[in-house]
C-alpha cells in the first residue's frame, strides 16, 4: 500500500470439388462454452487484379500450371476446396480481399472459395451481455466470429480463455474484472460491431451498469505473477515496481488466413495513476503477449510506443487529460501539448468521477499491427494489471480484430493513433 491515504473504487466445413466448390462457415455458438471461435473475415482493401490465377509456385504466368494434388502449395488440394489450385494465394483458408474500386483494370476474385467475391462478414456480437464471462464471447466483442477447429485448417480462434497475466486460469470470483460495452460513455464508440471487450484490474463496468465499482480503488486482492520479463518501464527512464496485483487477461489461439501478411486491432488504456504516479513504482500496465514473437517485440509485446514504452501512463500516447493538471506531473520529459484531447472521453467512464480529485487520463483509440505467416498458429495473451499494489484502477478496451491480406503488403510492430 502507498503511504497516503487511499480511496477504494473502480469502474471499470469444407466442400468438396474444384472452382465451383463452396463451403459453410459456422458461426460460433452462443450457448456453447466448450466450442472455440474462429477469426472474423474482416474486408480489406486491395486490388483484385493483383491476383494472377494463371501463376503460383508451379506456374510460369503462361498458364501451364494443371490444378491438381495442391500444385500451388498453399496446403489445399481441388478435393478440398481449393477452387484455384494454380495460386497460392486463393484456398478456403484464405481471407476475402475487397477489390479496388478505384482501379477499372480490377478483378473480383474469390479468395476464400465460397462461391462469393468481396463479400463483406456481418459482425457477431449484438445483444451480448456486459457481465458474460463466455470467453466466445469476448472474442466476438473483439471482431472474430467464426468457427474453427484444431483439423479443419480454416482460420480463425482455435481456442479462447480468459486467463491472468501469466496464462494460468482466470478464477470465477474474479469474472467481474471483464465486461463486454457498447460504448464508455457518451464520446467513447465501438471501433466495430456493437461491442467491444474490457478488462480491468477493478471492474470492467461502467458507473451506471450493476455490480459496478462506484470508486477509483476495487480491490481484486489479487497477488499476481507476471509473464517473463515484466513488469518494466520501457527506455523512459523510470524506476517500476516488481510485482503485480489484480491482473486479468484474455488469450487467443488463432489461425492465421493463408493469404494474410499481418493483423490489427484496437485498443485504449484508462488509468488513475495519472498524473501524481507517472515514471513511479505505482505504473499500471497493458500488455499484448505474441507468440511465435516478432523479432521487434520486447519480451514479446507488440503493444509500445516509439520510444519503446509498455501501455501505462509513461506511454507517449496518454493524451485524454485535464490539462489543469499539468502541475501535478510528477515524470520527466512532460508532455507538450499537455492532455491535448482534454477530458471529453473521461466522461461517463467512471473515471472523469474522481479526476477532479486523484487525477485520471487515458490514451484516444490506439492501433497495433503485427506481421503472421499466412497459415501458421499464433497465440495473443492481452493482460492488464496493478504494479505496486492493488490501488488506483486501470482499464483497457479493445475492439476492431482485422487481419491484413492486402497482396504484397509488409507489416511491422507497431503502435499508433487510430486517424480521425
Amino acid at each position: 500500500m502507498r503511504t497516503n491515504s487511499r480511496w477504494l473504487a473502480g469502474v471499470l466445413v469444407v466442400a468438396v470439388g474444384g472452382c465451383a466448390a463452396t463451403r459453410e462457415r459456422q458461426p460460433m455458438e452462443h450457448d456453447s462454452p466448450s466450442s472455440w471461435g474462429a477469426g472474423g473475415d474482416e474486408p480489406t482493401t486491395s486490388t483484385g487484379g493483383d491476383f494472377d490465377p494463371g501463376t503460383g509456385p508451379t506456374g510460369n504466368g503462361a498458364g501451364d500450371c494443371i490444378p491438381g494434388n495442391d500444385q500451388d502449395q498453399d496446403g489445399f488440394t481441388v478435393a478440398e476446396g481449393d477452387c484455384n489450385d494454380c495460386d497460392h494465394r486463393v484456398n478456403p483458408g484464405a481471407i476475402e480481399v475487397a477489390t479496388d474500386a478505384m482501379d477499372p483494370e480490377a478483378v473480383p476474385i474469390d479468395e476464400d472459395c465460397d462461391g462469393q467475391t468481396d463479400e463483406v462478414s456481418p459482425s457477431c456480437d449484438d445483444g451480448l451481455e456486459v457481465a458474460s464471462a463466455a470467453a466466445l464471447d469476448g472474442a466476438r466483442a473483439m471482431g472474430l466470429c467464426l468457427q474453427a477447429t484444431e483439423s479443419n485448417k480454416l482460420p480463425g480462434v482455435i481456442e479462447a480463455k480468459y486467463v491472468n497475466a501469466d496464462g494460468s486460469p482466470l478464477e470465477l470470483q474474479h469474472a467481474a474484472m471483464v465486461g463486454i460495452l457498447s460504448d464508455f460513455g457518451p464520446n467513447v464508440a465501438t471501433q466495430e460491431g456493437s461491442r467491444m471487450l474490457a478488462l480491468s484490474t477493478g471492474k470492467a463496468r461502467l458507473p451506471t451498469d450493476p455490480n459496478a465499482c462506484g470508486k477509483y480503488g476495487c480491490e481484486n486482492y489479487k497477488l499476481g505473477s507476471a509473464p517473463p520479463g515484466f513488469p518494466q518501464d520501457g527506455s523512459s527512464g523510470c524506476q517500476g515496481g516488481n510485482e503485480i496485483y489484480d491482473d486479468v487477461g484474455f488469450e487467443l489461439r488463432v489461425r492465421t488466413p493463408t493469404n494474410a501478411t499481418g493483423f490489427r486491432y484496437r485498443f485504449k488504456f484508462y488509468s488513475f495513476e495519472w498524473p501524481f504516479y507517472a515514471c513511479s513504482q505505482w505504473n499500471d500496465q497493458f500488455v499484448a503477449l505474441m507468440q511465435p514473437a516478432p523479432p521487434e517485440a520486447m519480451s514479446g509485446n507488440i503493444s509500445f510506443d516509439n520510444a519503446g514504452n509498455p501501455v501505462s501512463v509513461n506511454l507517449a500516447h496518454l493524451d485524454v487529460c485535464d490539462p489543469a493538471g499539468a502541475t501535478s506531473y510528477n515524470g520527466p520529459n512532460k508532455p507538450n501539448p499537455y492532455c491535448p484531447k482534454g477530458i471529453g472521453e473521461l466522461a461517463g467512464t467512471g473515471f472523469d468521477q474522481w479526476a477532479a480529485f486523484f487525477g485520471a487520463g487515458a490514451t484516444s483509440w490506439l492501433e497495433t499491427t503485427a506481421p503472421i505467416n499466412g497459415g501458421e498458429v499464433i497465440t495473443l495473451r492481452l493482460a492488464v494489471w496493478d504494479t505496486g499494489d492493488m490501488d488506483y484502477d486501470a482499464t483497457v478496451l479493445v475492439d476492431g480484430f482485422q487481419w491484413i491480406a492486402e497482396p504484397g503488403s509488409k507489416v511491422s510492430v507497431q503502435t499508433v493513433p487510430v486517424p480521425k
